[in-house]
């Protein structure tokens, strides 16, 4: 076995290994070849990740622009002095929405971005699924009742310990419930469950409201996508169900939906056991 490590900007970024050679023993000059090779490797995952960085900047560059536009229109109408009381409040809040719209947006495009750049540690641990979901029921469950429906919780007592990152698989399943709150009905309904599916361990948040036509379920994952006529029932980033995907993947699992439009949707995260 002859190794060299891969290095760009004084970091260590991976490792190229030489297995088995056909004839004879690794030599100094195999060890230089393999060097030089590992350095334009380095050099080529480098460039591969700032190209990726800069694409889903200029993603995120151009998805703000429609929130900055409406504070700038908004700022602009106050500042005329015969513009009527009821338009000076209409216009303060186009501002504080898109204020809180712009701030959700940077804090979604910060974890999307230290998630696909590697950068996010996972902290593998033992998670107690029962109490996590209660946690998670607990958060959430003023957010739906101010909204008219009804969270529930459904999984079995005993149910096996999963080893996974808990802040992170927390934060997609509230990042479920969230979308479950934005696009459900009045006095719709909301489960959070969980159960054993042969090897694996599933979490799921079903709810009763406006569903995805099949034709856009494809793209829910998507960065930045929002399904037509979404924004006008609620504001969003566009990244929440973008970022969820990437967390069941940073645990070797995967994410399946199904959705009947004008019935209801159901996300599920399956994670392996072993």
């Amino acid at each position: 076995l002859l190794g060299v490590p891969l290095v760009t900007k004084n970091k260590v970024i991976g490792a190229l290994e030489a297995i088995n050679k056909k004839n004879g023993g690794f030599t100094e000059e195999d060890q230089e070849i393999l060097m030089t090779l590992g350095a334009q490797a380095a050099i080529a995952i480098e460039n591969t990740y700032l190209f990726q960085q800069s694409d889903l900047i200029s993603e995120f560059v151009h998805e703000i622009r429609t929130p900055l536009s409406s504070i700038t229109t908004a700022a602009q109408l106050l500042q005329y002095p015969q513009l009527p009381k009821d338009k000076h409040e209409q216009m303060a809040k186009v501002i504080q929405t898109e204020s809180i719209r712009l701030s959700e947006m940077a804090t979604s495009f910060l974890r999307l971005a230290r998630l696909e750049s590697g950068r996010t540690r996972f902290d593998f641990q033992e998670i107690n699924i029962p109490h996590l979901l209660v946690e998670c029921g607990n958060l959430m469950e003023m957010n739906a009742s101010q909204e008219g429906l009804e969270l529930t919780l459904d999984y079995p007592e005993d149910l096996p310990v999963l080893k996974g990152d808990y802040d992170k698989i927390k934060q997609a399943i509230i990042n479920l419930l969230s979308n479950s709150i934005k696009y459900n009905r009045p006095k719709g309904q909301i489960t959070l469950r969980s159960f054993v599916d042969g090897e694996n361990i599933v979490i799921e948040v079903e709810d009763t409201g406006i569903g995805i036509s099949e034709e856009y379920q494809q793209r829910l994952y998507e960065k930045f996508y929002r399904v037509p006529g979404a924004e006008n029932i609620s504001f969003g980033t566009g990244l929440g169900l973008t970022i969820v995907k990437r967390i069941v993947e940073g645990h070797m699992g995967t994410i399946r939906s199904k959705s009947v439009q004008g019935e209801g949707t159901t996300f599920s995260m399956v994670f392996p056991l072993s």
